[in-house]
């Protein structure tokens, strides 16, 4: 068994699919849009080393993540969030490198559920 979380929860999104109905497509359209500015946030923060603008972001990130059931994003926020609060600016670029792979994926994910509603 591997040790690595899954991208997306599908029991998360049987749950939202179930409770969102018709809006189910919004929520999944806005949670990627969101998650696009969240990362260029978290882009323009890591350039800037504006470390607590960047723990915030990935802090509020890490919450939207959860909510969706983006569970390796969610841990790779919180490593992000961690970086943040060290002041560690290899620790998040490395984090932020890994949250836009990790993004990828569950993109991908979302726009395959998208195409089955």
């Amino acid at each position: 068994m591997s040790d690595n979380p899954p991208d997306l929860d599908s029991d998360v999104q049987n749950s939202l699919s179930e409770l969102m109905r018709e809006d189910y497509r919004l929520l999944l359209e806005t949670f990627m849009n969101d998650a696009e500015m969240r990362l260029e946030h978290l882009r323009l923060n890591l350039d800037e080393q504006n470390w607590e603008s960047f723990r915030q972001t990935a802090h509020s990130f890490r919450g939207s993540c959860g909510n969706m059931g983006a569970i390796a994003l969610q841990k790779s926020c919180h490593l992000a969030e961690q970086a943040g609060t060290a002041e560690d600016a290899d620790a998040a670029r490395s984090a932020y490198l890994q949250l836009v792979v990790l993004y990828e994926r569950v993109e991908t994910l979302l726009h395959s559920l998208l195409q089955k509603i």
